[in-house]
């Protein structure tokens, strides 16, 4: 309450997702002490599309902040297939899916 007044605060997904797509993009992230970057997506992305049966088959350039890809990544860190640092980059995107996942809000 702000002098006896209710403040209501309203986010705005769609924007809230593409800025944070774009700067991941450009700068990549900290995510606690460790670093996430878009490279992993990009090569879990050109790895996963190429693939008969694919682990993230709604993936696609624009549609990367998901828990498939989340799982996706992880899988290929399991595989070999991703460096091991790109975990951290699975735990984000889980993070953020996690958040804008609408079943998460109660009221």
């Amino acid at each position: 309450m702000l002098s006896n007044n209710y403040v209501t605060v309203f986010y705005d997904p769609p924007h809230l997702l593409k800025n944070i797509r774009n700067n991941l993009k450009k700068l990549g992230f900290k995510f606690g002490e460790n670093n996430v970057l878009w490279q992993h997506i990009v090569s879990f992305y050109s790895s996963d599309s190429g693939s008969p049966i694919r682990m993230a088959p709604k993936l696609t350039q624009n549609h990367v902040l998901s828990h498939s890809v989340a799982a996706g990544i992880s899988t290929h860190v399991s595989l070999g297939g991703l460096p091991p640092d790109a975990m951290h980059t699975a735990h984000f995107i889980e993070k953020l899916d996690q958040l804008f996942n609408s079943s998460q809000f109660t009221t």
